[in-house]
C-alpha cells in the first residue's frame, strides 16, 4: 500500500513539485548547514518530466530561493553570535585572528561588499555556508542579502552548466552528449 503510494507521488504531475520542494529544501539546508556545492540540486534536473531547459530552469530557481531564505537565518544567527559580547571577547584572544581575518574572503567582501559577496558566492562548486556566515558579520540589510544570494546562487548554476556543456562541446564525445540531451 504504501509502496504505490510512493509510485503514484513519484509517477504523477505532482512529481516536479515534491522534487521542486526537496530542491528548496537542500538549497535551505546549504544555506544555513551543510558545506555541499549548491550544483548537487542540478540533478534533480534530470528526474522531471520536463523539458531540459525548463526542468533546469525550474531547479534553479529552486535552488537560488531556497539558499536565499536560508541566508536570512545565516544572518541572523552570524550577525547576533558574531556581536555578543562573550565571542568577541574570545575571538579578540585568538593568536592570529586579526591577520586572519584581513587577508581572507571576508576582507575582498568588506571592501566590495554586495558586489564581492557576488562575486565568491558565484565560484562554481565553492561551499556557500562559511561565506554566509562570514558576511553576515559584516552587514545587518537582510532584504540586501536574500537578493544578491539569489542572484549569486542562480549565477553560480549557470555558471557551472555553461562550463559543464563548454566542456562536452569540446570534448565532442557522443556518449557524454546523449548523457546531457545535446
Amino acid at each position: 500500500m504504501a509502496q504505490e503510494w510512493i509510485v503514484e507521488l513519484l509517477t504523477t504531475p505532482r512529481h516536479a513539485a515534491f522534487v521542486l520542494a526537496a530542491v528548496f529544501v537542500y538549497a535551505f539546508l546549504l544555506a544555513v548547514l551543510l558545506p555541499f556545492p549548491a550544483e548537487l540540486a542540478l540533478v534533480a534536473a534530470l528526474s522531471l518530466d520536463l523539458p531540459r531547459t525548463l526542468a533546469l530552469g525550474a531547479v534553479m530557481v529552486a535552488t537560488a530561493s531556497g539558499g536565499a531564505l536560508g541566508s536570512l537565518l545565516a544572518q541572523r544567527l552570524g550577525y547576533g553570535v558574531s556581536h555578543s559580547d562573550p565571542v568577541t571577547r574570545v575571538l579578540g584572544t585568538v593568536p592570529g585572528y586579526t591577520r586572519f581575518r584581513q587577508h581572507s574572503l571576508v576582507e575582498f567582501i568588506r571592501e566590495y561588499r554586495y558586489l564581492g559577496l557576488t562575486v565568491v558566492l558565484s565560484i562554481p562548486l565553492l561551499p556557500v555556508t562559511a561565506t554566509l556566515y562570514a558576511f553576515s558579520t559584516l552587514e545587518e540589510n537582510p532584504k540586501w542579502f536574500a537578493v544578491t544570494v539569489f542572484f549569486a546562487t542562480f549565477l553560480r548554476l549557470t555558471v557551472f552548466l555553461t562550463l559543464v556543456y563548454g566542456g562536452v562541446y569540446v570534448l565532442d564525445e557522443p556518449v557524454i552528449r546523449e548523457l546531457v540531451g545535446s
